[in-house]
């Protein structure tokens, strides 16, 4: 795409995770403006959107996780003279541990809850949660890029049901497990492990995504 003299194009990625039952997208702050902001860069005229999608990630990813990574085109919207486009980044591998540059004040997590305290724009916040939503309704498999990646079957379900999916075989515990099981017997989704969880009921199996 041609950058023209009329628009600058600002390319934005959308780090998210299910933390506490609860969507929460990464945010930084920079130094130079001391707000917060999803991760971005400008676009200049001889680069392309992976290319830049990798560049803004290595501000707070190590280079060596950088290939786990893979990117897609989360909509736009123009704020003023400025295109800015919304990239998911995407890894089942990764275990969010972050780095910080000399051009970084902080990092962190922000769910819709905390929109106001970081004073940041709800709607813009929630039209991303919103695409994560139909992201992971399209394809439950998706779910995965969003959770650890060794889970018990509740903490598989709450996951689901933390992005408000209005759909029985989410909400329902017996639904869900048989929903779960049957996808699992069609097409390779979860495995047990040889792990348990123990708490305060029965110890739980251990499952990872396939």
């Amino acid at each position: 795409m041609l950058i023209s003299d009329t628009f600058s194009i600002k390319i934005n990625i959308l780090i998210v995770r299910i933390i506490n039952n609860k969507l929460n997208a990464l945010f930084w702050k920079k130094k130079e403006n001391d707000s917060w902001e999803l991760p971005s860069q400008t676009m200049s005229y001889n680069q392309n959107f992976k290319f830049v999608c990798k560049s803004i990630l290595s501000e707070i990813v190590n280079n060596k996780s950088l290939q786990e990574f893979n990117f897609r085109s989360a909509g736009y919207f123009i704020n003023e003279k400025t295109v800015e486009f919304n990239y998911l980044c995407l890894s089942k591998k990764f275990k969010y541990s972050f780095i910080y540059n000399d051009k970084l004040k902080d990092i962190t997590w922000v769910n819709s809850e905390k929109v106001a305290k970081f004073n940041l724009l709800a709607d813009t916040l929630n039209k991303n949660f919103e695409f994560i939503r139909f992201f992971i309704l399209n394809n439950p498999e998706h779910i995965f890029y969003l959770i650890k990646n060794e889970f018990t079957l509740t903490e598989l379900q709450d996951a689901f049901l933390s992005l408000d999916l209005e759909n029985k075989q989410f909400t329902e515990k017996r639904n869900f497990r048989k929903w779960l099981f049957q996808k699992s017997k069609l097409k390779n989704f979860i495995e047990e492990t040889d792990k348990i969880r123990k708490g305060q009921h029965r110890p739980a199996k251990i499952f990872r995504s396939v």
